[in-house]
């Protein structure tokens, strides 16, 4: 159901099928809560009809202006910036790998996520036959096969348009810090510090430190914080005890998970755990 969001902006669900797990939503006019790092472990497909964006993923940023298709890969730190204007408007698809792996006959999305961030802009006929298909969702039966198929045709038509892709890679001497961003996502249950990182690139840590703020636009520590938060929302949502999570999620005590989390969320993770608990009820 079209209801308000953020910063005045609305969302329309096109279908979700958490089971699957697959789920859309059209997104119109600007959106202040866009303005955090986040991750997710299921692939991302974005059809933007119109507005203004600069998108940074894991220390590649581009500017945009105009339609387009973009893809983030799973696990990669990504922030979508859309400009204040009257026209920003997306279409947001989510899907799992096992979703991805039901219509590999028909197209291979390794093939397409290659890189963390991709961007294909979208010009005469390819906008039409894109949304010639955004179409077809709302007129197709609401079962998950058309979806799927559906899905995948958006994704064939974004292989066939690959070589189109504008990405702005960093500079190549801060490509270290594409590698210090996927550590932190693969180690985030170590003890981490910006000196034990800075050792593993053989950098020093005043360096890594800089140079991480200037490419991500926060700093290393911030970004150690998200990524153990997003994990612990994950743990606990597959009900694990809020005890273990701060543990699994390489926080120095439950006292300390709790005040982070609190300071992230807005409520503790015992407020957290029984949400889902309910919704689970």
């Amino acid at each position: 159901k079209d209801q308000p969001s953020y910063g005045g902006s609305r969302m329309n669900t096109i279908f979700h099928d958490f089971s699957a797990p697959m789920f859309a939503f059209h997104r119109t006019t600007h959106w202040e809560g866009s303005k955090e790092f986040h991750f997710h472990n299921h692939y991302e497909l974005d059809v933007i009809k119109s507005g203004d964006m600069t998108l940074i993923a894991n220390g590649t940023r581009i500017d945009h202006r105009g339609p387009c298709l973009l893809l983030y890969k799973p696990y990669s730190c990504h922030l979508n910036i859309d400009h204040p204007t009257d026209n920003y408007d997306i279409f947001v698809f989510h899907f799992a790998k096992s979703v991805a792996e039901s219509f590999s006959q028909f197209v291979d999305v390794n093939d397409l996520y290659l890189r963390d961030i991709t961007l294909i802009p979208l010009e005469d006929r390819l906008y039409d036959e894109v949304f010639s298909i955004l179409g077809a969702f709302d007129e197709a039966p609401e079962r998950e096969t058309q979806r799927r198929l559906l899905l995948a045709c958006l994704l064939e038509i974004t292989k066939r348009n690959i070589g189109k892709s504008i990405t702005e890679a960093i500079d190549e001497k801060y490509r270290y810090i594409h590698d210090a961003a996927n550590y932190v996502t693969d180690h985030f249950g170590e003890r981490l510090t910006s000196d034990s990182i800075a050792k593993q690139f053989l950098v020093s840590t005043r360096k890594l430190e800089n140079d991480f703020k200037s490419v991500m636009s926060m700093t290393l520590r911030q970004y150690i914080l998200d990524i153990r938060i997003a994990n612990s929302i994950r743990l606990m949502s597959l009900g694990q005890k809020v005890a273990q999570v701060a543990y699994m999620c390489g926080f120095a005590s439950e006292t300390h998970f709790i005040h982070a989390f609190k300071g992230r969320m807005g409520i503790s993770p015992y407020q957290y755990s029984k949400i889902v608990k309910s919704k689970e009820n």
